[in-house]
């Protein structure tokens, strides 16, 4: 995990809290598009559940679709981020997962994203 969020500081230039909640923010929205599917990620990547504990609560209900969307966008706020800071976290951690768990682990993480 610290190397994940040590590469979004670097590359995204942010605060080490953003990057964490930033992240946390994501997979959590994975985890709830994804259900019992997301235990790939978490085989890749163990110290995603323990991340995922540091997403900011965001107060709005629904998975996928506008309600998902309303989450990322309120959490990012909350971080003192802007919504267009969004996609860069999705291509950065996409290239981390490429490094650390091969190219199925990044398709699967950043279709889960994109979702």
């Amino acid at each position: 995990m610290d190397e994940l969020i040590a590469l979004l500081v670097r590359q995204l230039n942010i605060r080490e809290d953003q990057a964490q909640g930033g992240a946390a923010l994501l997979f959590q929205a994975a985890q709830q598009r994804l259900g019992p599917e997301f235990s790939r990620v978490t085989q890749a990547f163990p110290w995603v559940p323990d991340l995922i504990r540091h997403a900011p609560e965001t107060g709005v209900t629904g998975a996928g679709g506008l309600a998902g969307f309303a989450a990322l966008v309120t959490g990012f706020s909350k971080l003192q981020m802007s919504p267009g800071i969004i996609m860069p976290f999705v291509q950065v951690i996409g290239q981390f997962a490429e490094s650390q768990g091969g190219k199925d682990v990044v398709e699967f993480v950043t279709t889960a994203f994109k979702r």
